[in-house]
């Protein structure tokens, strides 16, 4: 059994890798040729925690595997990650596991491939300012997925602490010098860091929204990324009920799952209907967008054909 770990895989593997890989996983659920049951949720109350069991298979390029996701939030005070995660690809032919890869890397990479793809279909190439919320682990790859796809100039950072949010900043000054030019902006609230944001990227863990419609310019793309529990909500139900136009990774997981969506729906100011379609749809060429203006909106769960393709290819490059 083969072990990779989060350097080999950023040694081997990177977001232009992962975007491609992203599309091939879209393309062949949306062809159908993917077995991914919904993931199982299991809530761990006595450590304010959850377990997330994501098991998928595609039969045609013999891969099976199953990815395990554990959100512990006071690990940090423990020194330990919040979210540790591990991906198990299981051989086609034998059943047998052949590989363990970080999940936590797998993860990060792969969110921020998918919201690239979604950013990449309905933003124009003019756009110049990006907004992230939140600087936990996942931010930085969703940072890197926008820069891959559009030539940003500008990023504005908001996080509960602004401290925190000016180390990250730096953080990422550091981290992309010389490979993007763009702009670290440590912003104080939420409302500084979207009010000229082309692009907003959530990536909380929040139960109460983050943005509102009127912090948001009246253009404007949200790639809704934080959202993974029915009681989490970053995106308040007016944004949903005006935006334009709304599509999804996986529609049968984000309506089990994001409360972005579950919430403004049992309120009845909004219907599954206005959900236009998986992001598959178009990346397969079954349907082309049309940019109608006003508020676009990119709801991410996730599923298990995007780790199984990424996965596959990290193997493949780290071998």
């Amino acid at each position: 059994m083969i072990q990779i770990d989060k350097d080999m895989i950023d040694k081997n593997y990177t977001m232009k890798d992962a975007i491609e890989s992203v599309k091939e996983a879209l393309i062949l659920h949306e062809n159908g040729k993917t077995q991914i049951p919904v993931r199982t949720s299991l809530p761990i109350e006595s450590k304010q925690g959850t377990c997330l069991f994501m098991p998928g298979a595609i039969e045609s390029m013999n891969l099976i595997g199953i990815k395990i996701v554990s959100v512990f939030p006071q690990n940090e005070k423990k020194g330990l990650e919040n979210v540790p995660s591990q991906m198990i690809l299981l051989d086609g032919e034998t059943g047998y596991v052949k590989a363990m890869i970080d999940g936590s890397r797998l993860t990060e990479i792969r969110t921020g491939a998918i919201a690239a793809v979604a950013t990449d279909l309905v933003c124009d190439e003019s756009v110049e300012t990006a907004a992230i919320i939140g600087t936990g682990g996942q931010a930085p790859c969703q940072i890197e997925g926008i820069l891959t796809v559009r030539n940003i100039k500008k990023v504005n950072i908001a996080a509960r602490n602004y401290d925190k949010t000016k180390l990250f900043a730096k953080e990422m000054e550091k981290r992309f010098k010389g490979k993007f030019h763009t702009e670290f902006i440590a912003c104080r609230s939420v409302e500084e860091a979207v009010a000229d944001a082309d692009i907003i990227n959530t990536v909380t863990t929040s139960s109460k929204p983050v943005i509102r419609k009127n912090m948001l310019k009246s253009n404007v793309h949200i790639n809704a990324v934080g959202s993974f529990r029915p009681d989490m909500q970053e995106i308040h139900e007016d944004i949903i009920a005006k935006a334009s136009f709304i599509f999804v990774d996986n529609l049968e997981g984000v309506l089990k799952e994001a409360g972005d969506l579950i919430k403004p729906l049992e309120m009845g100011l909004t219907e599954k209907s206005d959900i236009d379609s998986e992001i598959g749809a178009y990346i397969a060429g079954k349907k082309i967008y049309k940019d109608s203006g006003g508020i676009t909106l990119f709801e991410t769960v996730g599923f298990s054909a995007l780790d199984l393709l990424v996965a596959n290819d990290i193997l493949i490059k780290a071998v």
